[in-house]
């Protein structure tokens, strides 16, 4: 089979990387006007009760400012920053923090907030510590102002996790449950599942709360054999599985496999029967092509991604809910995903989506029955 008769995957013209510009240029840009709003919303809510002798509000909305741009990593970007009317004639008039009037560079303020909540802090501290982060000028970012954001990011959390996924196409999926200390009464696992798209992209999608099970993942793998070993024998087992994993091809493999198993069974049976299972499993990656071998052998691109969101504090008796603190760990890997970048040899993924047959990591003529993963 020629490569003529393969169908070719267009691929989409590449968006710049830098985080703080695709926090400004797409969907992140909402973020902003959803925090300024959230503070006009928490101003206007302190003048509720303030009325005109007919009864009208004294405070109320009254449009935009003026458009301005805000300086960022590759151009200016137009940003709109709400007001208020005083009816009252008192010259009471909003002015957000987070975008006040001389800003002239953006404050990358993505994280800050669903990081802050995961490192344990009450919502009523986060006034004092987004001042020493961002200085003085972040004060007006009160407890309400928070917890506004907060529903916010619950809401879009619940609309990501029921998007109609049926016209995506992926071609790898790693999936991977990761235990954190996080907020709350009993440790969660958080069980990701991070996809590959045909043009080479990597997305997330989902991210939900459940129990881990065990995973087919060289990672994972020789993280239990080990457990079930005594310390001192398991840098030379770690050198005999690393040993069948590196392996060449499948057939360098099964024997590094088999002499393991020889070399190990009769002292250390529970890490060896352990080994074996999911050895079919775990050495699949030789059907593909060998430059997609580092991406899916291992999951590690979920523990990568997972390191910007890593929780290391001690459970707090103030325990957030499971949905707020998926929703702060949904913001924050929503984050990580603009850095995230296309897998190695990504050009080849039109042959695995097309059936077009692998040994050990080299194409062979003609399709395969395999189908795409």
């Amino acid at each position: 089979m020629n490569d003529s008769t393969i169908n070719a995957v267009s691929t989409p013209e590449d968006r710049a990387q830098d985080p703080l510009t695709d926090l400004l240029r797409s969907g992140a840009r909402d973020l902003i006007k959803q925090a300024v709003e959230a503070e006009l919303a928490t101003m206007l809510s302190e003048y509720k009760d303030h009325k005109l002798p007919d009864g009208r509000q004294t405070v109320v909305r009254n449009g935009y400012l003026p458009e301005r741009t805000v300086q960022t990593g590759i151009g200016d970007v137009e940003v709109k920053v709400p007001k208020v009317r005083d009816r009252s004639g008192s010259g009471i008039k909003f002015s957000s923090t987070l975008l006040p009037p001389y800003l002239k560079r953006s404050r990358n303020i993505e994280e800050l907030i669903p990081w802050l909540y995961l490192k344990g802090l009450s919502t009523g501290d986060y006034s004092d510590a987004m001042q020493s982060l961002l200085g003085k000028n972040a004060k007006g970012l009160s407890a309400n102002t928070i917890s506004r954001l907060k529903s916010q990011w619950l809401d879009e959390h619940y609309q990501w996790r029921h998007q109609d996924l049926s016209q995506k196409r992926y071609v790898y999926f790693w999936a991977d449950g990761i235990y954190s200390n996080v907020r709350m009464d009993d440790r969660l696992c958080l069980l990701v599942i991070i996809g590959v798209t045909e043009h080479g992209k990597k997305e997330l999608v989902a991210v939900e709360d459940g129990y881990r099970e065990s995973s087919d993942s060289w990672v994972h793998k020789t993280a239990n054999v080990l457990s079930k070993l005594p310390k001192a024998v398991q840098p030379k087992i770690k050198a005999a599985l690393h040993d069948i994993w590196m392996a060449e091809t499948r057939s360098d493999a099964y024997k590094a496999f088999d002499n393991a198993l020889e070399r190990f069974g009769a002292k250390y049976t529970k890490a060896m029967d352990c080994l074996k299972k999911d050895k079919e499993e775990l050495l699949a990656f030789y059907d593909f092509p060998a430059e997609h071998w580092l991406h899916i052998r291992t999951t590690n691109p979920i523990e990568s991604a997972f390191a910007t969101v890593r929780l290391r504090t001690k459970k707090s008796k103030n325990c957030g809910s499971r949905d707020t603190t998926l929703a702060m760990v949904y913001k924050l890997m929503q984050t990580a995903e603009k850095r995230w970048i296309k897998i190695r040899g990504f050009r080849l993924l039109k042959l695995v989506v097309n059936n077009v047959e692998f040994k050990d990591g080299i194409k062979v003529s003609g399709l395969s029955n395999r189908k795409a993963a």
